[in-house]
């Protein structure tokens, strides 16, 4: 394979248009070792169970913590998006009937001094003066949680209605469900590549990304309609998942102009990046 570098705007980039032929055993390998990642981090009955519970004593809590208003609790991201493991982390907001968002401290300290004295939590950190405000806990079940807030003005609807999107995808062929595990289980043996924090993608963008792959890529599976779990289409693919996989890899190192175009996978959505002030993964 050509490695020959190539500079562009101060970049270095690899020149990977001759690829090596695939060979028939090669791929078959590589499905095979997908297929067996996804067994093992697919979530299973028992991370079911431990969510729900973390999430249903993450309730009382706050009816604790806030007695003198009505709060509910919210569960989105790669928990329940489809594209989850057994050791995924419980991403979830508590909207606030009543919450002002502007004063932190009006419902980070109450939350947080319930935690702290609740045996059924233990707190790892907290950040108060973030952006978004977010508290770490972890279950005695063993789940972590990520915990956010938000009020009747700022109901964060779009993040439900991101993860149900996801999730009708996940469940329009069980192959997109094994290739977006193991590609999530790749990068997070590079943390640098696989974590917002690290100056990467986040996990999330790459499913994004993978999602929009096999729209407008080679596959061109059906756009789902709507975000509601029982609207999901079911889409035929022929491929392996080693071939899908190779693919996604091709798609983006010799086929997408990030230059010219975004990452929108809502329906009948190619962005062109001249017209957004945005990243190319929306």
């Amino acid at each position: 394979m050509a490695e020959n570098e190539i500079k562009h705007n101060g970049k270095v980039y690899f020149d990977v248009t001759n690829l090596p032929k695939r060979s028939k055993p090669a791929v078959a390998t590589l499905t095979k070792l997908i297929r067996a990642i996804d067994e093992k981090v697919a979530p299973d009955a028992r991370y079911n169970r431990n969510r729900n519970e973390a999430t249903d004593d993450l309730a009382v809590a706050c009816e604790r913590a806030f007695p003198n208003q009505h709060t509910n609790v919210y569960v989105y991201g790669s928990c329940i998006n489809g594209f989850g493991s057994r050791t995924s982390d419980v991403d979830c907001f508590v909207l606030l009937a009543r919450g002002n968002l502007q004063n932190v401290g009006s419902f980070f300290n109450p939350m947080l001094r319930e935690l702290r004295k609740n045996p059924t939590f233990s707190l790892l950190h907290s950040i108060r003066k973030a952006k978004v405000p977010i508290i770490t806990v972890k279950h005695r079940n063993g789940m972590e949680m990520d915990i956010s807030f938000a009020s009747p003005c700022d109901p964060k609807e779009d993040v439900l209605e991101n993860s149900a999107l996801l999730n009708s995808y996940a469940q329009s062929n069980p192959k997109v469900t094994a290739v977006g595990r193991f590609l999530k289980f790749v990068l997070s043996c590079e943390p640098v590549y696989g974590s917002a924090k690290m100056n990467g993608l986040s996990s999330y963008s790459h499913m994004i990304m993978f999602i929009y792959f096999l729209l407008h890529g080679k596959y061109k599976i059906k756009h789902v309609k709507t975000n509601h779990p029982t609207d999901a289409v079911s889409n035929r693919i022929n491929a392996t998942e080693g071939d899908i996989f190779l693919d996604f890899l091709k798609f983006y190192a010799c086929e997408f102009d990030s230059s010219k175009h975004a990452i929108d996978i809502r329906p009948e959505q190619v962005r062109m990046r001249d017209r957004l002030s945005f990243s190319c993964v929306s």
